[in-house]
This record gives structure tokens, sequence and C-alpha cells, in this order.
């Protein structure tokens, strides 16, 4: 099925790539309180002393939401190019390859405790599925 803007909304590879960079940069733009609240560990975040805080939140907290806010337009950014672009072998060996790097992020943010586990089992999952969606995207096409 394809829209009248040019975005294939079939379950393929690709698509299932994307997934993972809409569901959590829409996440990061809408809500990035939430995504501090339940994927970081308080420790990690920016602290102001108490009497530069206002009474709602301190001023590094509205700079840590300011930059979810960037991530999420760019991973959704990433999932327009993803649903609107037409796939080559060479792509999935690239970006399973560039995947890599993402589960080494993951292990050591979980390790040094700068990501709760929620917040890398979540963040570990996408890495998987499309990790595993690259191979299966390499192996369809002849």
């Amino acid at each position: 099925m394809s829209t009248h803007l040019g975005l294939n909304l079939h379950l393929t590879p690709t698509n299932i790539i994307a997934l993972p960079f809409l569901l959590g940069g829409s996440w990061c733009l809408i809500h990035p309180s939430s995504v501090l609240r339940y994927a970081t560990n308080p420790k990690f975040l920016p602290r102001q002393p108490p009497h530069l805080q206002t009474p709602d939140q301190s001023q590094a907290h509205r700079a840590a939401k300011f930059t979810l806010r960037c991530f999420g337009c760019q991973a959704l950014l990433v999932s327009v190019c993803l649903l609107t672009m037409k796939p080559t072998k060479l792509f999935y060996k690239v970006f399973g390859g560039a995947l890599v790097p993402f589960f080494v992020f993951d292990f050591l943010a979980v390790r040094t405790g700068a990501l709760n586990v929620v917040g890398g089992v979540l963040d570990g999952l996408g890495n998987v599925v499309m990790l595993a969606a690259c191979w299966i995207g390499w192996r369809s096409i002849r």
C-alpha cells in the first residue's frame, strides 16, 4: 500500500528498521520528560545549584529536554528517509554494520549507570530489531 505522499506502508525490512526511529523519535519529541524519568539514571542528569533552580524545573533539565527533542527530530527524519527509499543489498550491509557501535554504547551506558535497565532494554531491543531486519533484507535481495 502506497500513500499519496509516496510512503511505502507494507511490512518490509526497511519499514521495520524505521519503526524504532519512528517510535523512539516521537517519544523524545512529544514527551522528553518521561524519557528522562523512565530511561535515564537521575544521577547523570545535569544539576543546577538549588539557588538557581526555578520552582518548576532547573535550567539544566530544560536543556536536557531540548536536546532530547532535537534527537527525536533527527530520528523522525531518519524514519521518513527509510520509509521513502528503495533499499539495496549494500544498504542493508552498511546499515547493519553501522549498528554494531550502538550495542557497545548500550552496554557501556547501562554499565556506567547513565541508562537504567528500562532505557538499556528499550534501546537494545530496537537495535536487535533493526539488525534482524537488515539481515532479512540483505538475504531477500538477489
